[in-house]
């Protein structure tokens, strides 16, 4: 609950319910914080109500009704809680700073200082300190008057005044009758922006790699509701590795929020690309088909914009030009908030943020084969990108999956994915069908025929193992044409394991 308490009213203020709960949570109380709102709120002027309604609430959702949320005025939250949430308020957006404080009543200077002094006189003796005073309200004094004061009290304990190297600096705001009191070894950074709720929203390809992870992040931080939308282009289990990545992303950044994931079968897509069109246009022609695909989704549920983790030179398909390419026509604003980082600064941030361990579980999938062409010739690429499906994004569209993180959302894609088609050896008379565009000029390998997925019709008849780098793709791939009546195989473990067995 979020009264403000005027000296003298609170009887007429509060109900005896909230009297109650209010002298439990004193009771109760282990820790406060001052908290202080990042500048870009600050600056929004007439918005400035808005977003910070919005900011208190997500705190409130972030810390599960085990604080008492007060807004002081403009720019400042008080909170009382039960327990210490100094680490969680640090990932709230639109939090610049958490100071835990000690909460007194001014009365007069004098007694403001020697409380002040019976806090903190052990922790200056014999040290330098400095006293940092902010002051709002009509008062007849200054904030140096106060500092003044406070430091003559604290050098009583045998503290030195030393405002350019202190040991310990004490922050002190005034703000009307009410002070709030810490120091620098309470005192923690926010990561600031703007709270998740008060910008549009926007629907993120996302696959819980570094890129997509970090531009999600980013979004967030800007204050955007973002759903994401997951295409599958491998297994079951490097598919729950990446939505694992998005749990906890919004776990412990999304307070107030709780995403949309759509989940994409693209194993069609990539069969007919691999079938139909030049090896040196699959790569952007599957981004163009995932931008088509979140397209069609944003404009059925009301995302004013799509987002990726598109950086410039992360590969030959994230050109300017090839980028262009991949979103020809699309009529749909795309943000890239990780265009211009290098590697090296998103991979820093995903440590940052704590999602760095997780996001190194996550593979790549290794269907696509060479990199196209630093430059893509547009017209020539569309020519072959027509010759695809005009169906192919509906068909996806009619399989599409949402789930909720907030649920069991593990079980409900082991159940969709229960028949397990990966095998780690090679049956007698099978056939291998090579992803990877490495083995295909042999034509076999101990004793087995070796083809191009383009030839698969020829063998519907045999069972089939499809191979790739690493078993991910080719497990999807295997899925889609068991329902297609092929007697279909991951080779688990990919190229790898297939040179261990014929050794």
């Amino acid at each position: 609950m979020n009264i403000s308490i005027n000296r003298g009213e609170a009887h007429t203020l509060f109900d005896e319910h909230y009297i109650i709960q209010r002298s439990y949570v004193v009771r109760c109380l282990l820790k406060s914080y001052l908290i202080r709102v990042s500048g870009e709120i600050s600056l929004k002027g007439g918005w400035r109500r808005r977003l910070e309604k919005i900011l208190e609430n997500n705190m409130k959702v972030a810390v599960d009704n085990k604080c008492v949320v007060k807004r002081i005025d403009w720019g400042r939250f008080y909170l009382e809680c039960q327990d210490d949430f100094s680490k969680i308020l640090t990932k709230i957006f639109g939090v610049h700073e958490i100071l835990e404080t000690e909460h007194l009543e001014l009365k007069d200077l004098k007694s403001l200082g020697e409380k002040i002094r019976d806090i903190y006189c052990e922790y200056v003796r014999d040290k330098k300190f400095a006293v940092e005073v902010k002051r709002v309200g009509q008062h007849s004094f200054t904030s140096r008057d106060v500092a003044i004061v406070i430091g003559d009290m604290l050098r009583e304990c045998g503290g030195k005044v030393d405002l350019e190297n202190p040991d310990i600096k004490i922050y002190v705001e005034v703000r009307g009758y009410d002070v709030y009191v810490s120091d620098d070894k309470k005192r923690f950074r926010g990561v600031g922006g703007f709270p998740i709720g008060s910008s549009e929203k926007v629907l993120v390809l996302f696959s819980g790699g570094f890129d997509s992870t970090v531009a999600t992040w980013m979004l967030m931080r800007k204050g955007c509701p973002t759903d994401l939308l997951y295409i599958n282009m491998g297994s079951l289990d490097n598919m729950i590795r990446s939505l694992e990545v998005a749990e906890k992303l919004f776990r412990e950044w999304g307070h107030g929020y709780s995403p949309r994931i759509f989940i994409a079968d693209f194993s069609e897509v990539i069969r007919e690309i691999r079938s139909i069109i030049k090896p040196v246009y699959w790569q952007i022609a599957v981004k163009r088909m995932m931008y088509i695909l979140a397209k069609e989704i944003a404009s059925k549920y009301g995302y004013k914009a799509l987002a990726s983790g598109d950086s410039i030179w992360e590969a030959n398909s994230q050109t300017i030009t090839n980028l262009r390419v991949s979103e020809n026509s699309l009529d749909m604003t795309v943000l890239r908030p990780v265009i211009g980082m290098t590697k090296d600064d998103i991979i820093k941030i995903s440590i940052d943020i704590g999602l760095y361990d997780l996001i190194t579980k996550v593979k790549e999938t290794c269907w696509l084969g060479a990199s196209p062409p630093i430059k893509i010739n547009q017209e020539k690429f569309m020519r072959e990108f027509n010759k695809l499906n005009k169906d192919l994004i509906n068909k996806v569209l009619e399989k599409i999956i949402t789930i909720d993180l907030e649920e069991n959302w593990r079980e409900k894609l082991e159940k969709l994915y229960e028949i397990d088609v990966s095998i780690d050896h090679l049956p007698e008379n099978s056939v291998i069908i090579d992803l990877t565009k490495k083995l295909v000029k042999k034509r076999s390998v101990g004793g087995l025929e070796i083809r191009d997925l383009s030839e698969i019709d020829l063998f519907k008849e045999r069972d089939i193992i499809l191979v790739c780098e690493e078993g991910e793709t080719s497990e999807l791939l295997a899925r889609e044409l068991r329902s297609r009546g092929f007697r279909a195989y991951s080779l688990r473990g990919g190229l790898k394991r297939l040179q261990e067995i014929i050794k």
